[in-house]
């Protein structure tokens, strides 16, 4: 079973559903004026033999989280989706728990990638986001470049709470090869936490074009080193990917000198499954949120956190 862990798709800029102002403002390299859809993707994924991608709304695009939820719904076998939440007001218990239902979402993704966010997460204003996600066990997928030690508070005070860094915390800047690797030594205390994971994903996009990928063996090594390969999880970020899906893909399948096949496994999917408590794929893509439990259930009688 593989499972690409992050995929974004969005729809294009139009009145129908703008983009927040100052979208193309922000620093990213995806494909803005050339969306990413479902159908696409589908083809990509057949053609690279991925079975299962999780989708996540791109910041540039808002907050909206209909387009996954609609990708779902259609392809329930496919699709998982971890969906996008304002943070400028406390949401309760209750309204998360229907928010994640009523668009068929397995848990949040945030992204602390601008000025105001960062001091979000700095000033402690997300503590309730975490509080309500620890209670419900939703899991939360984050990317904080460069703010490890307030991701690590985060992980220590809320030890029930899931949280998988996107892209090893690496951001979207573009430093030298020879800097992903200290980059990765500073997750040492996060990886130090048993509920902190990490997606090994858009990694080519700090090489030169054209660079094998396995050249990043030892970046990959290193988070495996870490974060041993239960919690260390592959993942492209198709839309910005510098180099070709299966390229990417084949430096796990047959790259990465010593693992076990049961390691690579894990790499591949199985881990990301374990850890969102699919429990055997097969039989849990419902895509509805696939740790509905009785604890969420007695979570949501007690009413706003």
């Amino acid at each position: 079973m593989i499972i690409d862990s992050q995929v974004h798709v969005w729809r294009p800029d139009a009145p129908a559903h703008p983009w927040p102002p100052g979208a193309r403002d922000l620093p990213f390299v995806h494909r803005l004026d050339d969306p990413l859809g479902t159908g696409e993707l589908v083809g990509a994924m057949d053609g690279a033999g991925v079975d299962m991608a999780v989708l996540v709304p791109p910041s540039f695009a808002g907050d909206s989280n209909e387009l996954v939820r609609d990708a779902v719904a259609g392809l329930p076998d496919r699709f998982l989706a971890f969906g996008r939440l304002p943070l400028h007001r406390p949401i309760g218990v209750r309204e998360l728990a229907a928010r994640r239902r009523d668009f068929r979402l397995t848990g949040f993704r945030l992204a602390f990638n601008q000025d105001h966010l960062r001091r979000v997460l700095a000033e402690g204003g997300a503590g309730w986001l975490w509080q309500v996600c620890e209670r419900l066990d939703i899991p939360v997928m984050v990317l904080a470049a460069g703010m490890e030690d307030a991701l690590e508070e985060v992980a220590r005070a809320h030890p029930g709470l899931r949280i998988t860094l996107d892209h090893l915390n690496l951001g979207t800047r573009r430093p030298t090869v020879g800097r992903l690797l200290p980059d990765i030594a500073r997750l040492a205390g996060l990886a130090a936490c048993p509920n902190v994971s990490v997606k090994a994903s858009a990694l080519p996009n700090y090489l030169p074009p054209g660079t094998d990928p396995g050249e990043l063996a030892p970046a990959v090594l290193a988070a495996l080193e870490l974060f041993g390969a239960d919690r260390v999880f592959w993942g492209s970020d198709l839309s910005r990917l510098c180099c070709p899906y299966a390229e990417w893909l084949d430096l796990f399948r047959t790259g990465l000198p010593g693992l076990s096949p049961a390691e690579r496994a894990s790499l591949l999917g199985d881990g990301i499954a374990r850890w969102l408590g699919l429990g055997e794929p097969a039989a849990a893509r419902t895509g509805a949120g696939p740790r509905d439990t009785p604890r969420e259930t007695a979570a949501e009688a007690g009413g706003h956190a």
